[in-house]
């Protein structure tokens, strides 16, 4: 097994136990407020490739976790790991392959609830090939109760020649 493969399956195993164990270590937070100091859960998503390059286009679901950790009052640091699946067959991307992102995320408010923007730098590998993303998005979070809620978030993955277009559902837990 290569260097690089050992370091990857240690990335994903700590990309899957920060994101497991985030919500149980959460600090306790002041009444009122919404925003927790460490939140996460699991995701579904799924999106559409498009390689210009090979002029092709493919389906794609993804489910993982996401681990997020408020930085300052607005501001968290959003770590995720998925599996991703191509559900079509145009040979625009691979037909498995992890996708291991770390971002920033900005709260308009820490209020029940609280439109985000994100952004930030994405991994994807699998199948012999590994791919650098830069991406952007925008989404929403609403928090049912003291311990649960739910994140609606569209993301755009960008490389030079791929474009990954995302949606995301999360179950937030606290």
């Amino acid at each position: 097994m290569s260097i690089m493969a050992r370091m990857l399956k240690r990335l994903v195993l700590l990309l899957f136990l920060i994101t497991f164990f985030a919500p149980f270590a959460a600090a306790q937070r002041s009444q009122g407020e919404f925003d927790p100091a460490v939140s996460g859960g699991p995701f579904l998503g799924g999106g559409a490739f498009f390689n210009t390059s090979r002029n092709t286009s493919d389906l794609a679901l993804e489910m993982g976790g996401m681990a997020d950790f408020r930085l300052r009052e607005r501001l968290g640091l959003a770590l995720s790991a998925g599996f991703m699946a191509n559900v079509s067959d145009n040979d625009a991307y691979s037909d498995r392959t992890g996708l291991y992102t770390a971002g920033l995320r900005y709260s308009f408010s820490s209020e029940k609830l609280s439109p985000f923007v994100s952004g930030g730098y994405a991994l994807g590998s699998g199948e012999g090939h590994t791919h650098h993303f830069g991406f952007a998005g925008t989404g929403v979070r609403y928090w049912y109760g003291e311990r649960i809620g739910v994140q609606f978030e569209v993301r755009d993955y960008l490389t030079s020649d791929i474009n990954f277009l995302q949606g995301r559902i999360t179950v937030l837990l606290r």
